[in-house]
């Protein structure tokens, strides 16, 4: 394993941590600090394993629910696409 791939492995579980909900604000602030400058350190700015991932195209979907915005349906609607977008806007 390299260093590259050390500081990869590394950075990915300081990046977990700095997003841990359960961890302290201090420790996930400190987390990121570090990722933060192991970063700079290797001149890494993504951790894709997929060196495609930046070619390949992003599917889009969209869907018109019926009634007003106070319907059950629209509620699911949005339940529905709050996990895989979770900056979703109500309208």
């Amino acid at each position: 394993m390299s260093i590259d791939d050390k500081a990869r492995r590394t950075i990915r579980r300081l990046l977990a941590i700095a997003g841990d909900e359960a961890a302290s604000p201090a420790e996930r602030e400190l987390a990121m600090e570090r990722a933060t400058v192991l970063m700079a350190r290797h001149s890494i700015t993504g951790l894709t394993d997929d060196p495609d991932a930046r070619s390949r195209e992003v599917a889009t979907r969209s869907f018109t629910v019926a009634g007003g915005t106070s319907t059950a349906s629209l509620a699911l609607a949005y339940g529905i696409g709050q996990p895989a977008y979770p900056t979703i806007e109500r309208n």
